[in-house]
């Protein structure tokens, strides 16, 4: 019985003891990447994109995010075609906005450093940001779930994006925050 009891135990402990060491999937249902950019030194416009895609292991330090340029939505359809256009984001030519990790530094409870890589309009370009998992859990569908959230800044300058350089900030505040799945 003693044996049955600990071989059940060691079971359990398998089973419900989360561990970051795994692959995390994006929840597409669960995430957000906006952004927000100075307008005519006046306002702002603030947007968002609909569908981002990735995977996350944060001990083994990847985070590999995918924004799908061609869902760029400012809650103005001009402006999300004049956003889709070369002006901007080149969707046709360049569809994803992608945000890969090249090295992950666990600096508190819950929080971290991340160096990565950001690509847009074909051009690489470093970034560091600070990352916070904001929580974990079983979900009520038998799941398991991590929490992120992050905010950093960007130069669209950087990027080759200069269309109204004038009339529209070159920093680029953008916020992310979503769950991800266990694998």
């Amino acid at each position: 019985m003693k044996r049955w009891t600990l071989s059940l135990l060691a079971f359990l402990s398998l089973v419900t003891v989360p561990t970051l060491a795994a692959d995390y999937a994006i929840d597409e249902h669960h995430v957000f990447a906006t952004f927000k950019v100075e307008h005519l030194g006046i306002g702002y416009v603030v947007g968002r994109f609909n569908k981002i895609t990735g995977n996350v292991n944060l001990d083994k330090g990847q985070i590999d995010i995918t924004l799908h340029a061609d869902t760029v939505d400012s809650g103005h359809p001009k402006r999300d075609q004049h956003l889709k256009s070369p002006d901007f984001f080149n969707a046709k030519q360049f569809p994803k906005i992608t945000f890969k990790s090249n090295k992950v530094t666990k600096t508190g409870k819950d929080r971290y450093r991340v160096e990565a890589t950001i690509t847009l309009l074909g051009k690489n370009k470093p970034v560091t940001l600070e990352l916070k998992k904001t929580g974990e859990g079983k979900d009520p569908w038998g799941g398991y779930r991590i929490g992120l959230e992050s905010t950093f800044t960007v130069k669209r300058g950087d990027f080759g994006m200069t269309f109204m350089a004038d009339g529209i900030g070159n920093e680029v505040e953008m916020y992310f925050s979503g769950e991800a799945i266990r694998k």
